[in-house]
């Protein structure tokens, strides 16, 4: 069997990104999430002067659509490569951190539902497919996905269904499409990494219905839900015993097709993971704020010190489960490595541990600081 090795994510935002364009281009700016997403510019009271060199790595609220990509080790050795969704951002997202990480060949995607932040960059793929077999990253690439994000993929891009129905004459991606079980979670495996696939719902359709969003519970340890607005009793089953767990947190407060940071957060506690990550944050949602802000007494905020992989990347090596971090309750070994770009809860037991592996890092309380102990290099 594959083992998990890594989780990186290439977005952590909503569909729309951060920052918002109507926002830097309003007569009175005022939204200061999204000015802070580009500090590079000198802010005036109602103007901006300046130019952008472009974005620079370390900013905190400068977010892509939510996307990341899984590596495991297979049984040959080799580190296999999947990618969790394929959105707007896709390719901006690729040329900075394929090119740092030198990940060339793309084993697999997954889709998780039929959205524009999840599968618009379905046609950057053809970077990786096309051209000679010297050249190109490889001759096609296998998409895993639902019957009805299916539907919706042969409806936007029906060239990449039926290559028949292209036009222009230029080269398309080249794709073979795996159909998932949806009748249960019946897991389904990538190059010998069981992935079990589950339902949530991610707001409705104009009948009231609920649209449907897949999570996935991969290689036993990590589970993923990237778009949720509620966990069905089945799906919180699959998840539960989850040492990770990603979860959508669009902003404080409700909203009808995303959970919020209390909704989210109120979930994890349901859950009890090792770590939870919240991703999905909308320009409603500052950085710095939510690390400050107090809501459940059992959790706290760790925030990761600063290092070169950017706040646009955020990197969890999950085995062997050592080396980092301890459980004080049942001496469980896990480890991670993150940058600024998400949120990620752990729970208050943990003991300080003196480590080589660490940078110190700073611990922020949601609740009783005092509680909360401080991890130490």
């Amino acid at each position: 069997m594959s083992k998990l090795e890594e989780l990186i994510f290439l977005g952590t935002g909503t569909s729309g990104s951060v920052p918002n364009i109507s926002c830097l281009t309003a007569e009175t700016l005022s939204c200061k999430v999204c000015l802070s997403a580009l500090p590079a510019l000198r802010i005036g009271s109602t103007t901006l002067a300046g130019r952008v060199d472009g974005t620079p790595l370390f900013v905190k609220n400068r977010r892509r659509n939510t996307s990341a990509i899984i590596r495991h080790r297979h049984p040959d050795g080799r580190l296999r490569t999947i990618l969790i969704d394929c959105g707007k951002t896709f390719y901006e997202a690729s040329m900075q951190w394929f090119v740092q990480y030198r990940l060339r060949k793309i084993d697999a995607l997954i889709l998780t539902h039929g959205h524009a932040d999840a599968m618009n960059g379905l046609d950057d793929l053809r970077q990786w497919t096309i051209g000679s077999d010297t050249y190109r990253c490889q001759s096609h690439l296998d998409i895993y996905l639902s019957k009805e994000t299916m539907k919706v993929v042969q409806a936007v891009f029906p060239y990449l269904v039926d290559s028949s129905k292209a036009t222009g004459g230029g080269g398309i991606p080249a794709t073979k499409f795996h159909i998932f079980d949806q009748n249960g979670p019946q897991p389904f495996y990538i190059d010998e990494l069981e992935i079990v696939p589950f339902e949530v719902h991610h707001g409705v359709y104009s009948d009231s219905a609920p649209f449907i969003c897949n999570g996935f519970r991969i290689g036993g340890i990590l589970s993923y839900i990237s778009d949720v607005s509620h966990v069905p009793d089945e799906a919180r089953e699959v998840m539960r015993g989850s040492i990770v767990i990603v979860i959508d947190a669009l902003k404080f407060g409700k909203h009808i097709s995303h959970f919020g940071v209390e909704e989210a957060t109120e979930e994890l506690l349901k859950l009890r993971p090792k770590c939870g990550y919240l991703v999905g944050f909308s320009h409603a949602a500052d950085h710095d704020e939510i690390l400050s802000a107090s809501h459940h007494d059992n959790f706290f905020l760790l925030r990761m010190g600063s290092n070169r992989l950017g706040f646009s990347l955020m990197v969890v090596r999950v085995p062997p489960w050592h080396h980092r971090l301890r459980h004080a309750r049942d001496e469980t070994l896990y480890t991670t490595k993150t940058t600024w770009f998400c949120l990620i809860i752990e729970y208050q037991r943990l003991v300080p541990v003196k480590t080589n592996h660490v940078p110190r890092q700073d611990v922020f309380c949601l609740g009783k600081s005092h509680d909360v102990p401080r991890l130490t290099q």
